[in-house]
């Protein structure tokens, strides 16, 4: 299970240019603190009538919220940004065009303290979004805390540099590399670009649930080159199945419980869990950083899963 949070601080909302009038506000801003009350990592904003006369006077509200971080409340950001879906808080957000919302916070987890702020704007249905967070996972300053044993560096800096360092030592530019994502913690697009364009090889990217940069931009990145002279990803993708010595081999961020083959002896790859392994049965691994410390081939999956029982559908064994 994810490491929860505990943050604080102030949701400052401007509805100046969404061509709402005050009561509008008030009540979308009603509804608003509803839906965020009622995610799983829920942000409570406390917004009541005390604070109506200040979006009748200001066409704004600055609240303070208290709320629980996924890892770190930058995830809950991202999510809130996030307006591909049809939860209530993505619909509310697609119908206020024009809105700014900013965030500032500080946060206590196990074992660190952080803080950030990001500003969010929501135009023609999408979102906008740009932060720093003061928290592979390059950028991702609160690693540093969560993974100790895996990632003794003494700032983000000489992480990355260090990450760099050690991929392109194991990886040739002709090499492929299939990357279970999760690749920057970072949700600006130049910061991408000065750790991708140096990453050796054929790169693969399964997105995982931090890389929303990436996403929002992969026509663009297909289309770039590295410094290696490869594109900057050679694929982008959700999902993708591998064969490899008459093996299959299933690539997904999240652990699953079943897959495709799994009968037959297919393996599952996954990440996004750091150093802890998902309790699901059959031919299942974690093949992240944080979890071996170094790349795996598929020869060495296969030595890694060479005991793990094959699984029928449903998770029954063979």
């Amino acid at each position: 299970m994810a490491n929860v949070t505990d943050a604080t601080g102030v949701f400052i909302f401007d509805f100046a240019n969404t061509g709402k009038t005050a009561q509008e506000a008030i009540d979308w801003l009603t509804r608003f603190d509803d839906a965020l009350s009622s995610l799983g990592y829920p942000t409570y904003l406390g917004f009541d009538e005390s604070n109506h006369e200040e979006v009748r006077k200001d066409m704004g509200a600055s609240l303070q919220f208290s709320g629980a971080g996924r890892w770190t409340y930058e995830t809950n950001i991202k999510v809130f940004a996030d307006l591909d879906g049809d939860d209530d808080y993505q619909n509310l957000l697609k119908e206020m065009n024009g809105l700014t919302i900013k965030i500032e916070y500080e946060e206590i987890g196990n074992d660190f303290e952080g803080n950030g702020y990001a500003t969010i704007t929501i135009q023609d249905g999408k979102a906008t979004l740009d932060g720093e967070y003061f928290g592979e996972h390059f950028f991702h300053k609160n690693i540093l805390q969560f993974e100790k044993d895996t990632r003794n560096f003494k700032d983000i800096e000489e992480m990355n540099e260090k990450l760099i360092e050690y991929w392109n030592s194991i990886v040739q530019p002709n090499d492929k590399v299939y990357n279970l994502g999760d690749l920057s913690f970072s949700s600006k697009f130049d910061d991408l670009i000065s750790i991708a364009s140096r990453l050796n090889g054929e790169h693969h990217l399964i997105l995982g649930n931090h890389d929303q940069i990436i996403s929002n931009n992969m026509d663009k990145l297909l289309s770039m080159k590295k410094f290696d002279g490869n594109p900057m990803f050679s694929s982008i993708s959700q999902y993708k199945e591998i064969k490899h010595k008459k093996k299959t081999f299933v690539l997904f961020h999240f652990p699953i419980i079943e897959w495709n083959k799994c009968q037959f002896g297919s393996i599952h790859l996954y990440g996004h869990l750091h150093s802890d392994e998902a309790d699901i049965k059959g031919k299942a691994l974690n093949v992240g950083y944080d979890m071996h410390q170094r790349f795996l081939t598929f020869d060495d999956i296969i030595e890694l899963t060479k005991d793990k029982p094959i699984v029928s559908h449903h998770g029954k064994n063979e």
